[in-house]
């Protein structure tokens, strides 16, 4: 997984192992509102 601002370039950048070894949920989100939210079960 790579971490970093999306609007603006910069060169604060950082990279962070992500183990999946359980489901999960994620949301995305801008300003306090939900934009995408995902349930994960399975990696296959």
């Amino acid at each position: 997984m790579i971490v970093g601002p999306t609007l603006e370039p910069s060169d604060i950048v950082y990279e962070e192992d992500f183990v999946v070894d359980r489901s999960f949920v994620f949301l995305i989100d801008y300003k306090e509102t939900v934009l995408f939210s995902g349930i994960v079960n399975s990696i296959d």
